[in-house]
């Protein structure tokens, strides 16, 4: 599939020998897979610009767990957790906004992604605001000033300028990383 001109493949920099990680993630017929342990990442060699669309195809190989997409907000980094499993039901939210993680006021409460099934997940990243939506369902839509969002140290990766992945005690499997700038330019990190 041919990808429109302004959108990079974030996919094809994730590169399983020289990006930072967190436990062994692979790539097998050109898709990305995190391993099933706590706290798993693998930092992007890309440097998103001022606002930006993500888009990603997404398959959790075991019961479904925290997935996450590390992300930048002008000088913010922040993460969208989705899917943290809480009980038998998953939660998801924008972690974190004044220093508070799951429960905050971007909480969404139910399960959006199904073992063995592929979800398209897009994140829109704008000045005041974010969205994220999974098989087209909106399930975070938050709107503020972005220097309430932050990155708990448990997160973080070397390089604060980066876009990262992340999953929480459960195999990912991505098929689809792309990004697509609305105003700005990123940069790749060399």
């Amino acid at each position: 599939a041919q990808l429109p001109s302004n959108e990079l493949d974030l996919l094809s920099l994730a590169d399983t020998e020289t990006c930072w990680q967190v436990g062994e993630w692979s790539r097998e017929a050109g898709k990305l897979e995190s391993p099933r342990q706590f706290g798993a990442r693998i930092e992007l060699p890309y440097s998103p610009p001022e606002e930006y669309r993500l888009t990603a195809i997404v398959e959790p190989l075991d019961k479904p767990n925290g997935l996450l997409f590390g992300q930048r907000s002008g000088s913010q980094r922040f993460v969208a957790l989705l899917n943290f499993a809480r009980d038998e039901r998953g939660e998801s939210a924008l972690e974190n906004i004044d220093g508070r993680n799951v429960g905050n006021d971007s909480t969404f409460s139910g399960n959006v992604f199904q073992q063995s099934r592929l979800s398209q997940v897009i994140m829109t990243v704008r000045k005041d605001r974010v969205v994220v939506s999974v098989d087209g369902n909106v399930i975070v839509n938050w709107t503020g000033d972005r220097t309430r969002l932050s990155l708990s140290g448990y997160w973080k990766t070397p390089n604060d300028k980066a876009l990262f992945l992340g999953a929480y005690d459960c195999r990912y499997r991505f098929h689809r990383l792309t990004l697509a700038p609305i105003t700005g330019e990123g940069k790749l990190i060399e």
